[in-house]
């Protein structure tokens, strides 16, 4: 289980490059491109004892862990800016990861052997589209369209000899889960910066679609357990309008506001509403002697793993459900 954010940028985070060097630029082309691959293998052993002191004895819990990780990193970003004119300017940013990890870990739980093997692969694309429109030289209007994937898939084989008590089968039987994670999202975000001296403003305009299917197969001796299978398919249709503003008092002492109202269309298998949610932050901060006062109050959705209708495996002797 995972949860995507599709990086979108907060409101203030990119209107000091606006207003400073954004139409400033002598090259009307510039691109950047940076691939890497990195390799991670590591091999720990650990011991850890849990005493639970309750009447009429204590309990002793002890796990010893043989734990081994391959993790692969490999990726790619292309920035690519471009300045048409003195009022337009252009930037998008493709982004690739991939990263394939495999875990082997052999426990000795009090005098109990338990082996598990996990394949799992995450795999991202995003590409973000910035138009940056210069109406005027205090007001600055910044279109940005975003869309992308994130895909999981985790692979888990275990023989636990709880897991296999608590399912009445041989105490070396093996069982398997397989989960499938697949989130796809675009939107389009329009906002209005001003600046007017000490005060910078903005109000802007969000609308986003999403699309994730959760799948879990559940297999004990090779046969499916349909009790431990899962299949959430849900989408969510948003539209959001902000407004902030940010006041200078003095270079390094600054006042912030922002309040945000979202609604939210969700609709799942056997399930739909809309929802309005409310989202503000207050705070001055002093940069001199970084020191932050604020306020925030934020409404959410659940995460996918508080929607899970069945339970789902999560450690060789303990599962979870939504």
């Amino acid at each position: 289980m995972f949860y995507s954010n599709s990086g979108e940028n907060t409101t203030f985070s990119n209107t000091q490059s606006i207003f400073n060097d954004a139409f400033d630029t002598k090259e009307d082309l510039f691109l950047i491109d940076v691939s890497y691959f990195a390799l991670d293998e590591q091999i720990q052993n650990s011991l850890s004892t849990t005493a639970y002191l309750v009447e009429p004895s204590p309990i002793f819990n002890s796990e010893q862990k043989n734990y081994a990780l391959q993790n692969k990193k490999i990726g790619s970003e292309i920035e690519l800016k471009y300045s048409l004119n003195t009022k337009n300017y252009f930037t998008a940013n493709i982004i690739f990861k991939n990263n394939p990890r495999r875990i082997n870990d052999n426990i000795l739980f009090n005098s109990d052997f338990v082996d598990v093997a996990s394949k799992n692969n995450n795999y991202s694309f995003y590409n973000h589209l910035y138009h940056t429109y210069k109406i005027k030289g205090n007001k600055v209007l910044v279109n940005y369209l975003y869309f992308g994937t994130d895909q999981l898939s985790e692979k888990n084989k275990i023989v636990s000899p709880y897991l296999n008590e608590f399912f009445n089968i041989d105490s070396q039987a093996l069982i398997k889960e397989k989960i499938t994670n697949t989130i796809t999202y675009n939107g389009i975000k329009s906002k209005l910066i001003s600046k007017y001296k000490k005060i910078e403003h903005v109000i802007g305009a969000k609308i986003e679609s999403s699309i994730e299917k959760n799948n879990t197969d559940f297999l004990v001796n090779n046969t499916q357990n349909t009790e431990y299978k899962n299949n959430l398919h849900f989408k969510q249709n948003s539209i959001s309008l902000d407004n902030g503003f940010k006041y200078e008092f003095t270079d390094d002492f600054k006042l912030d506001s922002q309040i945000t109202l979202d609604f939210n269309a969700f609709k799942s298998d056997n399930f739909s509403k809309l929802y309005t949610l409310l989202n503000s932050h207050n705070g001055l901060n002093y940069d001199s002697k970084k020191t932050n006062l604020y306020h925030s109050f934020n409404q959410t959705l659940p995460q996918t793993s508080a929607l899970i209708n069945n339970y789902q495996l999560v450690s060789y002797r303990s599962f979870s459900k939504g």
